[in-house]
């Protein structure tokens, strides 16, 4: 997944960016909200410029 959306920024421009299905209530370890969060940044860092 990361690197298919760091390399997304690449083909084209970036208009719009959604995390869904992440539920805290059924993540227990709080571990998908963290890879989700983390996804976020790197491809928000890759947009606009910075090294992932």
């Amino acid at each position: 997944m990361k690197e298919m959306l760091t390399k997304l920024p690449k083909k084209g421009n970036v208009i719009d960016f959604d995390v869904v299905e992440v539920n805290p209530l059924y993540d227990v370890v709080n571990m998908t909200s963290q890879i989700a969060a983390r996804l976020a940044l790197d491809f928000l860092g890759v947009v606009f410029g910075g090294k992932s």
